[in-house]
């Protein structure tokens, strides 16, 4: 996932994510060749079951380390969206694992609000 995508799907811009980089709220992503930035553990768990252990756990990662002011935005985005409607878009794209990590992020997200 590009950073691109992932600004996208969290709802701030490419810029906003980088200051999170830079104040060491998200960690450095892994780059590839071409200098593009990469979420690699979303892109390790493509292939797992949705039920695999570390599907929950980083759902939770996640979660824990959301700067409150995002986690904020992306909860009244999804509500103004409409989130089931902004998980089946998501299932279209992403595997299973990782609609999965997804929609337990949303919903820890929503308890936390």
């Amino acid at each position: 996932m590009r950073i691109g995508e992932l600004a996208a799907l969290v709802g701030v811009t490419t810029r906003t994510v980088r200051h999170y980089h830079h104040l060491g709220l998200l960690p450095e992503p892994e780059r590839t060749p071409s200098g593009h930035a990469l979420t690699a553990r979303m892109d390790a768990i493509a292939g797992a079951d949705p039920s695999d252990p570390r599907v929950a756990a980083l759902a939770a990662e996640f979660a824990a380390h959301l700067p409150a002011e995002m986690a904020a935005a992306m909860v009244a985005g999804l509500e103004q969206a409409g989130s089931s409607h902004w998980l089946d878009l998501m299932t279209s794209e992403l595997a299973s694992a990782q609609v999965e990590v997804l929609r337990l992020l949303v919903t820890t997200l929503k308890e936390r609000a």
